[in-house]
């Protein structure tokens, strides 16, 4: 897969002239574009932590950095609001373009929190006792359970990121393209792909 071209396109949500390299494709599953939209100012990952200590009353205490409450709040807001054609569970590496809308000017332009949230989301439940002995049982490891599907299945797939700063004050979101940059292993599920939900979908994760 080699460049051959650089071309000029409007994201089709903002009418923002966004620039990239044209690649040739042998394959129709890299054409799909993944385009969705989610409302709410887009929040900074490295200004929206918080130091915790666990274990504060026991011999060892140990201090952490955690995300902060508003951090949390925007991640299970973005979840709730991923419809479900853009949840394919893209594999291999991605080309994400997103353009951020803020509030104010003060805003730093910071994505991480977007590329975070596009994974899949996974709870963990006790696993079945052990027993150990003499009676006795005790917790076994925990099981990770798929709750939603992600848009890709690990923010390390992104290879190229183009990321862009906006302000609408009455309307801030983010403007989220994903483009696959190599063969699928599973086909998209193409009806949903071409499908642009008239609201957004009713998903509670959490």
């Amino acid at each position: 897969m080699k460049p051959c071209s650089r071309k000029k396109y409007w994201c089709s949500q903002n009418r923002v002239l966004m620039d990239d390299i044209e690649y040739k494709h042998t394959d129709e599953r890299y054409s799909v574009t993944i385009e969705f939209t989610i409302f709410g100012q887009p929040c900074s990952k490295a200004n929206s932590r918080r130091l915790v200590v666990f274990g504060a009353k026991t011999a060892n205490p140990r201090a952490a950095s955690i995300k902060s409450a508003e951090a949390l709040q925007y991640v299970k807001d973005f979840i709730r609001q991923v419809p479900k054609h853009a949840r394919q569970m893209i594999t291999g590496k991605v080309s994400v373009h997103i353009m951020c809308y803020y509030r104010t000017e003060q805003s730093d332009l910071d994505e991480a929190l977007i590329l975070d949230a596009m994974q899949p989301v996974y709870k963990k439940e006790d696993g079945p006792l052990v027993r150990i002995g003499d009676g006795k049982y005790q917790k076994g490891e925990k099981i990770k359970t798929l709750v939603q599907d992600g848009v890709y299945k690990n923010d390390r797939q992104v290879r190229r990121k183009f990321i862009y700063h906006g302000i609408d004050k009455n309307n801030p979101r983010a403007e989220i393209i994903v483009t696959p940059l190599e063969p699928q292993q599973n086909e998209f599920e193409w009806s949903q792909l071409w499908t642009t939900p008239s609201a957004v979908e009713e998903v509670d994760p959490f």
